[in-house]
């Protein structure tokens, strides 16, 4: 998508510039060539080391109904089409009401044109939504209106960067918002990436049309005599009704930020004050772990701020990035927590980003977290010994995770070898550093 945009912006921006034709082209390339290394030289290296798994399309099997469409995007296809609206009539007024022979101009030239328009989208609307494809149906017909409008901007004797610009943003928005109903990336859950990582670009191109779209046509409808607004436009039912439409939904996507994050605060971080302190909820968070049996009488609660001590020590005492062994267990789980908020390496991530990412690999990942649970479970050193060896561990951590997942033994054996020399001790818990030197050399091959 970034590729694109500033593709079409070189090219539009040499088309509208002044100058000769030769000039505009070597321009051009020269834009273009320096977008091009700016672009692509610097991503080079890791795109060049990068491994993709299961990459390519197929053609959509679910696709987006027309209200969740609305819920997620809403005032900014209001604004879209207000846009459309108002910049429809200028174009007609300029034309003293004839449209000539551009078709999206007779569409609308007139009340019984409008009418036939109005009748033609609910026809439209009403037979795809059978097919689960009115959005995409819908948005085509957004993007055709839209895309004459660029070439009108375009074709004009002084076009308008600020208009030119906001209707290609809302064509791209359209565009992209609808695609996720046309393809979909291939992955291993269904199109939750797709409409993820898409939705997201097209909320930033409707933000940057949306935004220009309220001052254009704002400007068009209200003005300002002694601080006080009044209404300027020539069709004030119209504007009063845009106006409030934006208004009502402003006011409605303003009501989940206000409410749900309050909501999501209190369900995550309890009675923890507004603060800076990322590590606040440590105060009063608690977490019960399930030890992987169908008895929750052997299930393990402990209270978060445990942690905290350790993690504290670790981002105070590391230098570097030196790999750490902590426990693993199910997914969404209190284990990761030190590599997370360390910022640390650690011998095995998250199990299903872990999966996801490295698809062709899930064989090691799966070796990785069999042998992480059997390094804080068994009392067998020379197996230790190799997992430390294999893995570059540098400091094993035994917190709260870890006494509830590992075994007495497994953890013990850890104050009875050589090589680790406890840096840090806390009761139950502690910090093991790895002296590479004086571990013996690999017993097995692993």
């Amino acid at each position: 998508t970034a590729v694109l945009l500033v593709a079409a912006a070189v090219t539009v921006g040499q088309y509208l510039a002044a100058g000769t034709g030769r000039r505009r082209f070597w321009t051009f390339v020269l834009h273009g060539t320096l977008a091009a290394m700016f672009l692509v030289g610097p991503w080079a290296p890791f795109a060049s080391h990068f491994e993709v798994f299961e990459s390519g399309i197929h053609r959509a099997e679910q696709t987006t109904q027309p209200q969740q469409y609305f819920a997620h995007f809403g005032l900014f296809v209001v604004l879209g089409l207000i846009f459309l609206a108002v910049r429809y009539r200028e174009e007609l007024r300029a034309r003293n009401g004839l449209p000539g022979r551009n078709i999206g101009l007779m569409c609308v030239a007139g009340p019984w044109e409008l009418l036939s328009f109005a009748a033609f989208v609910a026809g439209l609307m009403a037979f795809t939504w059978q097919f689960g494809v009115t959005v995409v149906a819908v948005s085509i017909l957004i993007i055709l209106l839209l895309a004459n409008l660029l070439w009108l901007e375009l074709r004009s004797t002084r076009p308008d960067l600020g208009r030119l610009l906001a209707t290609g943003c809302f064509l791209a928005a359209f565009g992209i918002a609808a695609g996720v109903d046309v393809v979909t990336v291939n992955n291993d859950i269904v199109r939750m990436n797709t409409v993820f990582k898409f939705s997201l670009q097209a909320w930033q191109f409707f933000a940057l049309g949306g935004a220009y779209a309220a001052w254009y046509t704002g400007s068009r409808a209200w003005g300002f005599r002694d601080w006080r607004p009044i209404m300027i436009s020539s069709r004030p039912v119209f504007a009063a009704t845009a106006t409030g439409a934006v208004a009502v939904l402003l006011v409605a996507g303003l009501i989940f930020p206000w409410s749900g994050t309050r909501s999501r605060q209190d369900a995550r971080f309890g009675d923890t004050s507004l603060t800076l302190n990322g590590f606040a909820f440590f105060e009063h968070g608690t977490y019960r772990e399930d030890r992987g049996t169908p008895d929750p009488a052997d299930d393990v609660e402990f209270a978060l701020a445990d942690d905290q001590p350790i993690v504290e020590w670790l981002r105070r005492n590391v230098e570097g990035s030196p790999v750490v062994a902590e426990a693993v267990g199910g997914l969404y789980h209190w284990t990761g927590r030190i590599s997370m908020l360390t910022g640390l390496p650690a011998v095995i991530g998250w199990d299903w980003h872990q999966v996801q990412q490295r698809w062709d690999y899930q064989r090691y990942i799966q070796e990785r977290r069999s042998d992480t649970q059997v390094f804080y479970q068994t009392s067998d050193v020379a197996f230790t010994i190799d997992y430390l060896r294999k893995y570059n561990v540098r400091y094993v951590v035994v917190g709260t995770e870890e006494v509830a997942l590992g075994t007495p033994e497994g953890l013990t054996k850890f104050t009875t070898m050589d090589a680790l020399t406890q840096v840090y001790s806390d009761g139950r818990y502690a910090i093991y550093e790895v002296a590479a030197d004086r571990l013996p050399p690999l017993t097995v091959s692993r």
